[in-house]
């Protein structure tokens, strides 16, 4: 599907446990993801990226809102490496409790 023309509504976000990834799809093609590891109690987001043709659509909100919202219900901190996650909680600071302290 072309990215001028998917609504967001669309977009499916999934969990991969397995392979400790968050994934959005679009008509089964894999157009966003966030990694993570498990370290320590901790959940460490390493990686967020959205194809740059779908960039504008709000595809990297959902799938960092589902992964956050999703972490939150598991209860373990989390250690942001990314600095797209790490802006997005910035500029949403109902998620930055999450964050791990020093």
């Amino acid at each position: 599907m072309e990215p001028s023309t998917f609504q967001l509504t669309d977009v499916v976000i999934s969990h991969d446990p397995d392979n400790r990834k968050y994934d959005a799809l679009l008509d089964g093609d894999g157009i966003g993801i966030v990694v993570y590891e498990v370290s320590a109690g901790h959940v460490v987001i390493t990686h967020a990226a959205v194809k740059e043709s779908h960039r504008a659509g709000g595809v990297g909100t959902k799938l960092i809102t589902y992964a956050l919202d999703h972490i939150q219900t598991l209860g373990a901190p989390i250690t942001v490496q990314c600095p797209v996650v790490r802006e997005f909680i910035e500029h949403n600071p109902k998620y930055a409790h999450l964050t791990a302290r020093p």
